[in-house]
């Protein structure tokens, strides 16, 4: 599904941590919500403590930061108020839309060579879809940074690249990729961009169509990537990206969600 929207620039910081896996934390902790104010429609939740497995009891909340806007702030913090990581965006329930505009941890609580899990991204991005569906909206639209495309798309985010630039971008990623593997992927690189430059003769229509034949191949890329099990490394995109979560995408894969909801002892289910 593709949805045309205005790149929004954004650092969106996010390394892969791996094994030490997190278990479920019990009891779980259910989620409330209330009005964010009476100016507009939008439902946030109210801030909520979970057991973290490595450091204790940690807040989730969110609040409005610009009124003017609509950007609200996920912030996930101790007891001391020491805030571990973050997540910025607008929500405009009347558009039936988010845009995330940055994502963040901390950089002493991303990947350690210890192999430590802190799970602070997930958290974050859980509440971030949680006050999507709570509000009706359809979509979380972000742009994500060329390091951050495999953080988000394993919570599901599929490519949304709308202009040709970006498109040749990704394309050549995988054109340049020269794995094994990934030689059927590269070869119908090739010939999606040789008809992008071309472009310039088609209608609208045709530049529609063929930039959805790009957004599926990235797709295709990007989960062949992931499945050798080590987080895209070694199939790094060189640029950034426009990525989408749409309601539609989380009913299909509820399960997934709703086990990583009850991993984060959050009570929640989709």
């Amino acid at each position: 599904m593709n949805v045309k929207i205005k790149p929004i620039k954004s650092i969106l910081t996010q390394k892969v941590q791996k094994q030490a896996v997190i278990s479920p934390r019990k009891p779980a902790t259910k989620v409330d919500w209330e009005m964010a104010g009476i100016r507009n429609d939008t439902k946030v939740i109210k801030p909520f403590s979970i057991k973290h497995p490595l450091l204790n009891s940690l807040t989730v909340s969110i609040r409005e930061v610009n009124r003017d806007l609509d950007v609200f702030l996920i912030e996930l913090k101790n007891s001391l108020q020491k805030v571990f990581s973050t997540e910025s965006m607008l929500i405009e329930p009347k558009s039936q839309r988010i845009r995330g505009l940055n994502i963040e941890t901390i950089e002493e609580y991303r990947a350690t060579k210890k192999g430590r899990k802190y799970g602070f991204g997930e958290l974050v991005r859980l509440t971030s879809i949680m006050e999507m569906l709570e509000n009706k909206c359809k979509y979380i639209s972000i742009f994500a940074k060329n390091t951050a495309v495999y953080f988000h798309a394993k919570y599901k985010f599929q490519p949304n690249i709308t202009d040709k630039k970006n498109a040749a971008n990704a394309l050549m990623t995988i054109i340049n990729d020269k794995s094994n593997n990934f030689k059927l992927l590269s070869n119908r690189a090739k010939k999606l961009y040789k008809k992008l430059i071309q472009s310039e003769s088609l209608s609208v229509e045709q530049e529609s169509l063929l930039l959805k034949k790009i957004n599926s191949l990235v797709n295709s890329y990007i989960k062949k990537a992931l499945s050798e099990g080590k987080h895209g490394k070694g199939h790094e995109f060189e640029k950034g990206m426009d990525m989408i979560l749409t309601e539609e995408i989380i009913q299909k894969e509820r399960n997934f969600f709703n086990k990583k909801y009850r991993n984060q002892g959050i009570k929640y289910k989709i």
